[in-house]
């Protein structure tokens, strides 16, 4: 990935690549004379290749070691993403994360793409010149919703060593290396700020440490001296208390090398304190309303609750409208169509710490009288923000309503249809955010008023005595939804799995009143539920049977409509694949090979660990077998195979072309793998492993 190239735009022509990653060029263009071990690479220059390992969940960590010699060292890890939702905001589905550890670093952890990277499928680490020494590397499953994930590790540079894994092709089977190196890292801690004066720090590590750990704790966030608590010995968890307000800096180390990992954290045990810079109560030409505004200081963010009570006789069906309970609200805070009464307004402050104004409060008084008889809302809140809040509703005959009740207040012991002579009149307009600019237009209405054919968006209504002052009119802002809501999955089992249980997660952004799930498919392909039905998140499905299955959550408005999230397909596969047929047989003149059972051999436990034996006069021979995952299964994704001398009574004979290693476990073809073998007695044994990663060993 380094060198010359020319640019499709004539402007770069011949200009060095971008360091990767490059937002204009990625992370480079090919250099075969960088990527491939040949003979005009510099002396000492080595590469070794794990080829699409499969990384089952998230949390699962794989290393490998490699020795230095000193030069560059280029370590690439890749893999091939599922696609996502089109909507999903971030487009990088399973995220894995490549971290370097080297002795020659001192203790520095080099992460790919230079820090934690969740958005890309490559990340890199580059060191220009290592150090001779140990090279641990780790690739990690950050997080892993459609598991297995597949990936592939490139070290190239200046190295010796193999990469320790079966899938890598340049392995011999045999452990060379000691792939220790203690690097501790910190899992949990405090909040990053809290109004928490004590607390602990966890952490784990890679490899144990032969001298232990040390840790420290700074005051302000940086290293300066003196440390509220110098370098120590320690061992996970580490506790603090007593702490006072202010940030702090936790580091821990292994014995022997510089600072591995640290955490900022802050303390603030002070409450915010809320108060009102504006009040207006009532509001000049709307004797019924009132506002407010309110601020507070805080070092950190500060959300408020505000609280309007009332004393004195209220017109029946106001406790609906929950006056003195605090609600969350933001500044400025208005309200509209209040009734009679003495009334008080309070306001309180939350700092982002978590500490609450709890005496003091922001505090307004003012008494309201209002005319013998007035309009009164019977549903929702005071609150100019939405006294009936959010509605939605069924579409009924392709039509919809919406209700909304109110009464005659000062008439308690009359109703408007028993002679009282009070008559009410309605008006519902659009509301864009300011006040409209047309004049209501009132027509005649009763309690409860019905409105159809209402378009989403936000309406204000207004319900007045006939012939009332302007000044007394009952107003409310509603939200009208007639969309459903949205769901959306957001943790689920792989597309493969191995298990009989599985869980999914889900959520939605708008509100809902609850869920419902469907599952279909398994080994009949009928619905394994009568139907859809009530759910929560996590649904954990148990006992389900081999065979392919579709998951489908629905979230339910107020009104019961559904709001779909995209289906989920998954197969589950807890059997291993069927391996037959085994068959070896002379290459040219197609004699067979005599069978011998393994049971035979009088070695009980060899009996049980190998597929069978075989009899041989020597030669090339085709070893042959089939390989079946059932109508239900995953699909065989690889097979392995050793033919191995029974008691060390023969081995390879090294003359037929094209021939496997029969000695140790290597990739083989069911169709037919060709060993040159010398007369004797062998094992075969095979493994077969499917999709879910489920594995046949040796055929027994």
């Amino acid at each position: 990935m380094e060198g010359i190239t020319p640019d499709a735009n004539p402007q770069y022509d011949g200009v060095p690549l971008d360091p990767p990653p490059s937002m204009r060029q990625g992370f480079g263009a090919a250099n075969l004379g960088r990527s491939l071990p040949i003979a005009s690479n510099p002396s000492g220059w080595s590469m070794q290749v794990i080829d699409r390992k499969p990384m089952a969940t998230s949390g699962q960590a794989d290393k490998f070691c490699l020795t230095s010699t000193g030069g560059t060292l280029r370590v690439t890890l890749v893999w091939a993403d599922p696609q996502a939702a089109p909507a999903a905001a971030l487009q990088l589905v399973n995220d894995l994360d490549l971290v370097v550890h080297a002795d020659s670093l001192a203790g520095r952890s080099l992460h790919g793409n230079g820090a934690p990277d969740h958005l890309n499928n490559v990340e890199q680490v580059v060191i220009p010149s290592m150090g001779p020494g140990l090279v641990v590397i780790l690739v990690t499953g950050f997080n892993i919703p459609q598991g297995p994930q597949k990936y592939s590790l490139v070290v190239q540079g200046n190295f010796n060593g193999t990469l320790q894994s079966t899938y890598n092709p340049a392995w011999n089977g045999a452990t060379s290396l000691s792939c220790d190196l203690p690097v501790p890292y910190i899992n949990s801690g405090p909040a990053t700020l809290s109004n928490r004066t004590s607390g602990s720090f966890n952490f784990t590590t890679v490899d144990v440490a032969p001298l232990g750990f040390e840790c420290q704790l700074n005051r302000g966030g940086v290293k300066t001296p003196p440390p509220l608590y110098a370098w120590a010995p320690c061992t996970s968890p580490v506790s603090f208390s007593g702490i006072t307000d202010g940030s702090y800096l936790f580091e821990v180390r292994g014995r022997g090398f510089t600072v591995q990992d640290s955490r900022i954290f802050a303390v603030d045990t002070a409450a915010p304190r809320a108060v009102l810079t504006a009040a207006s109560a009532p509001v000049p030409g709307a004797t019924r309303s009132a506002a407010f505004a309110f601020s507070a200081q805080d070092a950190s963010p500060v959300s408020f609750s505000c609280r309007l009570s009332v004393a004195g006789p209220q017109p029946a069906g106001a406790a609906a409208l929950n006056a003195g309970l605090w609600r969350s609200c933001i500044n400025p805070q208005a309200y509209t169509s209040l009734p009679s009464g003495n009334w008080t307004f309070d306001v309180r402050a939350t700092d982002g710490a978590g500490n609450a104004q709890v005496a003091a409060y922001g505090t307004y008084t003012w008494q309201l009288t209002l005319p013998a008889a007035y309009v009164a809302l019977t549903g929702g809140l005071y609150s100019a923000q939405g006294s009936f809040e959010s509605v939605s509703w069924k579409a009924n005959s392709g039509r919809s309503t919406a209700s909304f009740a109110f009464q005659v207040a000062g008439v308690q012991t009359q109703s408007i249809s028993d002679g009282s002579g009070a008559s009410t009149e309605c008006a519902l307009q659009p509301f864009t955010g300011q006040a409209p600019a047309e004049a209501p237009v009132f027509l005649p209405c009763t309690s409860p008023v019905e409105y159809t054919d209402l378009q989403r968006g936000t309406y204000l209504l207004s319900v007045q005595l006939t012939g009332g002052a302007p000044d007394l009119v009952a107003t409310s802002m509603v939200t009208v939804d007639t969309a459903g809501p949205s769901a959306t999955i957001t943790s689920s089992p792989g597309t493969v799995v191995d298990t009989a249980s599985v869980a999914f997660a889900f959520t939605s952004p708008d509100g809902t009143s609850g869920y419902q799930c469907e599952l279909t498919g398994g080994a009949s392909s009928q619905s394994t539920a009568p139907a859809w039905a009530n759910c929560t998140s996590p649904k954990v499905y148990d006992g389900l049977a081999d065979g392919s299955y579709m998951f489908q959550v629905a979230a339910l408005s107020a009104s019961g409509d559904p709001g779909y999230a995209s289906p989920f397909s998954f197969t589950v596969d807890t059997s291993p694949p069927a391996v037959s047929q085994l068959h070896v047989q002379l290459e040219g003149s197609g004699e067979a090979a005599q069978p011998l059972s393994a049971a035979s051999l009088g070695d009980a436990e060899l009996a049980r660990q190998v597929s069978g034996g075989f009899q041989i006069s020597g030669g090339c021979l085709n070893a042959s077998f089939t390989a079946f995952d059932g109508v239900l299964g995953s699909g065989l994704e690889r097979t392995m195979c050793q033919m191995e001398a029974y008691k060390g009574a023969g081995g390879d004979i090294g003359t037929c072309a094209g021939a496997g290693t029969s000695s140790t476990l290597a990739a083989c073809e069911p169709g037919g793998t060709l060993y040159s073998l010398q007369p004797g007695t062998y094992i075969w044994s095979i493994v077969a492993t499917d999709m879910a990663g489920v594995s046949l060993c040796c055929f027994p």
